[in-house]
Parts: structure tokens; sequence; C-alpha cells
């Protein structure tokens, strides 16, 4: 499923550069888009650590009237490994530890501005996490989010968000929370 995933995302990626695009404030249409940011992770017994973040998406958008727009998009994160403290009856330790977490989402926007080009959104997704580094599992878990999205020009925009995802018991309820800042490109 990972390989389906990263595979979609890279055909998304190499959708000409010619295809027709979006006038600002047009929300309707593909895009594909590159992120980065601060990750924050914790999990059962494990200190909380952040380190970077990066990630690659694709989606497309509808906008039902010119204050709402639906969209949906698959996604791949990188959360980079790093040091967490662990103690376990009374021995202490450090070990590395990071994911890669790959899902889809569901987002609904409330465009505004003059030109509709300034769109906040609320997001809700599923993914799968498999953790890296001296930790071993795999788990899914919902995610839920917030962000902002601005269009600079007719094919591209900037995003800033905030993710979190819970994940269960097979991985020690592992926690990410990401905030991000992206590129979009619109078709």
């Amino acid at each position: 499923m990972k390989s389906f995933f990263l595979g979609t995302l890279v055909v998304l990626l190499l959708v000409p550069a010619a295809a027709l695009a979006a006038r600002p404030g047009q929300w309707t249409g593909p895009y594909v888009g590159l992120k980065v940011g601060l990750n924050h992770s914790s999990a059962d017994g494990i200190s909380s650590e952040n380190a970077f973040t990066a990630g690659i998406y694709g989606g497309y958008d509808w906008m039902l009237s010119r204050s709402i727009v639906f969209g949906g998009s698959i996604f791949y994160l990188w959360n980079q490994d790093t040091g967490h403290d662990v103690c376990f009856a009374g021995v202490c330790g450090n070990v590395n530890g990071g994911s890669n977490v790959y899902g889809v989402d569901g987002r609904i926007g409330f465009p505004m501005g003059r030109s509709s080009q300034f769109m906040p959104y609320l997001k809700i997704g599923y993914a799968h996490i498999d953790l890296t580094g001296d930790f071993s599992g795999d788990d899914t878990g919902w995610r839920f989010g917030a962000g902002f999205e601005w269009q600079l020009a007719y094919n591209t925009s900037l995003t800033f968000e905030y993710t979190h995802a819970d994940y269960g018991d097979d991985v020690g309820n592992w926690d990410n929370n990401n905030l991000t800042v992206g590129v979009n490109f619109r078709f």
C-alpha cells in the first residue's frame, strides 16, 4: 500500500507544467505540494522530542461556492530520527526514533479576501505510521488539523498547517504533532 501512495505522488508530480492553471481565488482543480517543518513526537514511556519533518502530497479541490471548498489528498511525511530518553524498570537510556507516515486527508476550506485568494481550512484524515530508528512497529490512526492557504499566483500557493495524529497500542500510543509550511502547484 505504501508503494501505491508513493507511486501516485510521483505520477502527480510529473503532471505537465503546461496544464491549465487556476486564476487566483479559483480553488477547483488538482494540485501537488511539498512541505517542511517541525515534528513533535511522543509515546508511552519515552520523552517528547522535536525533529525535522518533510513531506509530499497531491490532491483535488472543489469550489462549491464563493465561500466553501471541499478537497481530498494523499500524502507522505518523513519525520527525522531523534534521540528519546527511555526509562523501564528503573533503567534509563537513550534511543533514536522517527517515523514514516502516509495516508489520506479530507478538508473543508473557507475562501476569503477580495479575490478569495486566502483560505483557512480544517482537515481530518487517516494515516499509517512506520516507526524508524531503534523503534519498530506500525499502526494506523486518525489525524486532524487546521491550516491556511494563500494563492500567490495563478498556479502557486503557500500553506501553513498544524496536524495532530494519534496511533494505537501497537506503537505505544505514538503521537505526532507537525507544524509545517509548504508550497502548492495547481493545475
